[in-house]
């Protein structure tokens, strides 16, 4: 066990792997011990910025997926609800997971829109001008501001430092040509409070 620099608790296991380990199993090699409500969790260090993605995206702490289950040996496989778990508060998480919480949204300017070829396709690619080193990540939620007449919405789907792409969902009318979608100089956020 590590007290990390940033006051955080972080178990390091030394795992060995046979012919049956899966490979997600590596996962388990670091993970993050938190409490909320007085209930230990145990977190994967490898998982960070996927539980950051599917926390900062909405305007509440949101659906945390899988990441904050709690999982006994008597009840390995608890019901899942669908409409998604609120994550704990943001004051519990470890000091890792909360630097990679968006608490302010990102924004982004759509700089390029990809050709419509596809008459049948229900996303548009368009690449924005933020990138990784801007902190968007892969998978992580954009959509055009509350106070904006536009209704966009995508995922990052390409990644790169300076600049990423982003699927973004269009409609089509009878002939196939999109309505309202994705127009250079649209800004884009992370949360739209």
């Amino acid at each position: 066990m590590l007290d990390t620099e940033e006051g955080d608790c972080l178990l390091r296991l030394d795992l060995v792997f046979t012919s049956k380990s899966l490979g997600s199993d590596a996962d388990d090699d670091g993970l993050y011990l938190m409490r909320c409500g007085g209930q230990p969790l145990l977190l994967q260090a490898t998982r960070l910025e996927d539980m950051a993605t599917a926390i900062g995206g909405r305007a509440t702490m949101g659906s945390s997926e899988h990441y904050f289950r709690p999982v006994r040996l008597d009840d390995p496989f608890p019901v899942e609800n669908s409409d998604g778990m609120d994550a704990p508060p943001f004051e519990d998480l470890p000091a890792a997971l909360q630097a990679l919480v968006h608490r302010e949204p990102l924004r982004a300017t759509i700089v390029e829109v990809g050709a419509d070829s596809d008459p049948e396709d229900s996303t548009v690619m368009a690449w924005v001008d933020l990138g990784s080193n801007g902190g968007l990540r892969m998978n992580m939620p954009l959509m055009s501001p509350k106070d904006s007449p536009r209704a966009l919405y995508g995922w990052v789907w390409q990644m790169d430092p300076e600049r990423c792409g982003v699927g973004i969902k269009v409609q089509r009318d009878a002939a196939g040509a999109i309505v309202n979608g994705p127009e250079t100089g649209d800004v884009l956020v992370s949360r739209a409070d």
